[in-house]
């Protein structure tokens, strides 16, 4: 086994490592997380594999595919608490450290082992990849069968006829429409699109340097963007046959068809509204924006900068390389792989940072070959006063992640004073060096230390987010109501505190008042025996019904899913009830 090759098994393993620290501790993050998460262990306890569920609805937000992963490692590892968290997060880490692997391998054979070392190397710790794959979320899972499906476009585009890879594409582009819905089918259609694009404009310019110069078009300059690419060694042209396409066509969709369509059925059969609602839900997301997510195009443009920290300070790099070395097939796909898909997320209606995840394979082969470059020889863009400009508010902007936990000192106590110098000192050791490694122009030391860096930031972060007070009001109020026996159905209803994780470390038969009035200024007799309430809503109960109601538990923190509102909130009781 070749160094390279070991390299590789050691970025994935510790890759693991990150992408499994801190799960079970940390509370489900957001509205999300914990709607995955109680959707897919209903669908464990109720038995029903082809219908989700949340509480009492359907729902139909997505196909089933991410609920039967949950649910499925629920049913090994437990679906209660921490250990459900644990579970409900484990598919987004399985998934998404096969598609390193999965990169490692076919990028190895096709461009080498070191550019297979440093474009998995760049994924694996980008920010979006590691906080995907650190939650019970879609997008991890998703992204391993939208990379096996560009690759196998790759394949195709550069003229391979097997049916292995037809075969897998229809299998790649099945189960991701089972767990997406035809997400996929867009990112392969807009990276066609591009790649479409790319020739034509080729075309056309070839044609006027040509009219200009006086002579016939050479279609085989390589600079040319239209300009015809040798096939990789060992690959020849395939001959057209028609019989051959068409067969290949059909086999796939009558695969894609067997993956997707009976489910279609069974789930038309058991809920006819199923699918017009998602459907609808699909057209709403596309168009118009859901849940406060609705931004201007570019909204991804502003993000990945974040996102892809820390190998956004290499973007410009790799995107004007990969333009210069257009000719590379490899590196064309990449950039057909990114824009293509990125127009079509810029012009979504709802817009989250994890949409443009499909993308980030390709902006981490462009990155680590320019990487490459760069140790070859050619850093010429590393040593640039604009570089080292742009490196210094990187490294500003690292420090700032590591200042951020000290801001809650304004608000909260106790805070977790350990976790927080140890991020606060790692993030100004990684901004430090990194920046006078660039300096001094050793850049293979450099890169190995911000990718490391990231790592160890988001480590860092994850113990804050375990040990912060202030960030688990829901697992905190929960074990409360569990203490106090309140898990039956209509024991417990919440109002003023919207966390859907409330409901799952409960244990999902906690409801939620939609309005405050609905209850605060009912009879007590009308009240469930507990209620989670704010502090805000609390006072506005009337005295008379507060003397019949007793207070046994309270917590303040940050409600971020709820607009990040600071608040208290509280565990009350009905007095001799």
């Amino acid at each position: 086994m070749s160094a390279g090759s070991k390299a590789i098994i050691l970025i994935i393993l510790l890759a693991g490592c990150v992408y499994l620290f801190g799960n079970a501790r940390v509370q489900l993050w957001d509205r999300d997380e914990p709607r995955y998460a109680e959707c897919s262990r209903q669908m464990l306890q109720g038995g029903d594999w082809v219908v989700p569920r949340l509480y009492d609805k359907l729902r139909f937000q997505k196909p089933p595919l991410i609920y039967w992963c949950q649910a499925s490692a629920m049913k090994l590892l437990g679906s209660q608490g921490d250990a459900g968290a644990m579970s409900a997060r484990l598919p987004s880490a399985i998934f998404m450290l096969a598609t390193l692997a999965m990169l490692a391998i076919l990028i190895a054979r096709q461009a080498g082992i070191e550019q297979a070392k440093w474009t998995v190397f760049v994924f694996a710790t980008s920010a979006m990849t590691i906080v995907a794959a650190k939650s019970c979320l879609t997008d991890g899972v998703l992204i391993f069968f939208v990379t096996g499906a560009q690759l196998c476009f790759f394949a195709i585009w550069r003229g391979s006829r097997s049916w292995t890879v037809a075969i897998l594409l229809a299998v790649a582009l099945g189960l991701g429409i089972l767990t997406k819905g035809p997400f996929i089918l867009g990112i392969l259609a807009t990276t066609g699109a591009a790649l479409g694009a790319f020739h034509l404009v080729g075309k056309v310019l070839a044609t006027r340097r040509a009219g200009r110069r006086g002579f016939a078009v050479v279609t085989g300059d390589p600079n040319d963007m239209g300009a015809a690419l040798p096939l990789p060694v060992g690959v020849q042209p395939a001959a057209f046959n028609a019989f051959r396409l068409v067969a290949q066509i059909f086999a796939m969709v009558v695969i894609l068809a067997a993956i997707v369509v009976p489910w279609i059925i069974l789930v038309h059969h058991r809920a006819p509204d199923f699918l017009p609602a998602m459907l609808h839900e699909g057209k709403m997301h596309t168009l118009e924006g859901k849940e406060g997510h609705h931004f201007p195009p570019g909204y991804h443009f502003v993000v990945v900068w974040a996102m892809f920290m820390p190998w956004s300070l290499l973007l410009p790099l790799a995107i004007g390389m990969g333009i210069r070395h257009r000719q590379v097939p490899e590196v064309r796909f990449a950039l057909a792989a990114i824009l293509g898909p990125w127009l079509m997320v810029e012009f979504m209606g709802t817009k989250l940072p994890h949409y443009f995840l499909p993308a980030y394979p390709a902006m981490a082969y462009l990155v680590a070959f320019a990487i490459r470059q760069a140790l070859a020889g050619d850093s010429r863009g590393l040593e640039s006063r604009a570089f080292l400009a742009g490196a210094a508010i990187w490294a500003l902007a690292i420090v700032g992640v590591g200042a951020v936990p000290w801001v809650a000192g304004h608000w909260f106590r106790p805070l977790p004073w350990d976790s927080m110098v140890g991020l606060t000192f790692f993030t100004l050791l990684v901004a430090g060096c990194t920046f006078a490694l660039l300096k001094s122009r050793r850049f293979k030391a450099a890169f190995f230390s911000m990718g490391v860096g990231m790592a160890g930031t988001i480590g860092f972060a994850s113990r804050i987010f375990a040990d912060a007070p202030y960030l688990r009001i829901s697992t905190h109020i929960a074990n409360t109501l569990i203490h106090v026996g309140a898990v039956h159905p209509g024991d417990v209803k919440m109002v003023d505190y919207k966390e859907p994780s409330l409901a799952f470390y409960q244990g999902g038969t906690i409801r939620e008042v939609e309005k405050k009035s609905e209850l605060i200024y009912k009879p007590v007799n009308e009240w469930p025996h507990w209620v989670v309430i704010t502090r805000e809503a609390w006072d506005m109960v009337p005295a008379a019904t507060q003397s019949k109601l007793k207070v046994i538990d309270s917590c303040r923190g940050w409600a971020y899913a709820d607009r990040g509102r600071v608040l208290e909130v509280m565990v009350v009781e009905k007095s001799g009830d």
